[in-house]
């Protein structure tokens, strides 16, 4: 389940996952695969240098908010429009509260929701700002502090809102902590996983 987080640039902004049999992020009106934020957050952490510096997320932009879906009525069964509501078509609600968990396998339905992002979304190629002195990434237009940054990364490694099934992280959200573990980067300075 997506939940509000801190940006300097927007205010609380909707992030997190949104579907549990899937390995996608949504940021508002932005999407993105886990392993390649994952991967974003690694380059991060690799630059010891204290320059600003850019690296490069793909994503999907869906512009009409109409065509993003409505999260609560995809949930429910009852809204099955948009780019939400045709992922929940596919890949429903758990009848059993119980098994509302982030599935770590995430990527093996990728496929199926790239096919979907070509009916809703256009690709593009997110730049992401690493301003290192002043603590700050800007991922495409939103702007995070280290704090807000931080908070997304703990979301992630968490599995969302209802945590990864059994307590079994991908590989990609195992890598990260290592290279967290050993970033030499001021975005990371303190933070553990």
């Amino acid at each position: 389940m997506p939940l509000e987080f801190n940006s300097i640039s927007h205010g609380r902004i909707a992030f997190g996952f949104f579907n549990i049999e899937t390995d996608i992020l949504l940021m508002e009106q932005s999407f993105f695969f886990a392993p390649q934020f994952c991967s974003m957050i690694g380059q991060i952490a690799k630059n010891s240098t204290h320059k600003p510096r850019t690296i490069s997320l793909d994503a999907y932009i869906i512009d009409n908010l109409t065509d993003i879906g409505n999260l609560m009525g995809a949930i429910n069964g009852i809204d099955l429009q948009g780019f939400i509501g045709q992922v929940y078509r596919k890949f429903p609600f758990p009848k059993n509260h119980e098994g509302f968990k982030q599935k770590p396998y995430g990527a093996k339905n990728r496929a199926v929701i790239e096919k979907l992002l070509e009916q809703w979304a256009t690709p593009v190629i997110m730049p992401v700002k690493i301003e290192p002195e002043k603590r700050n990434i800007k991922i495409g237009e939103y702007l995070f502090g280290k704090k807000g940054f931080h908070d997304i990364i703990s979301y992630v490694w968490h599995g969302g809102m209802p945590g990864w099934q059994d307590g079994i992280r991908p590989g990609y959200i195992m890598e990260i902590k290592n290279i967290i573990g050993e970033s030499k980067s001021s975005i990371f300075t303190n933070f553990k996983l």
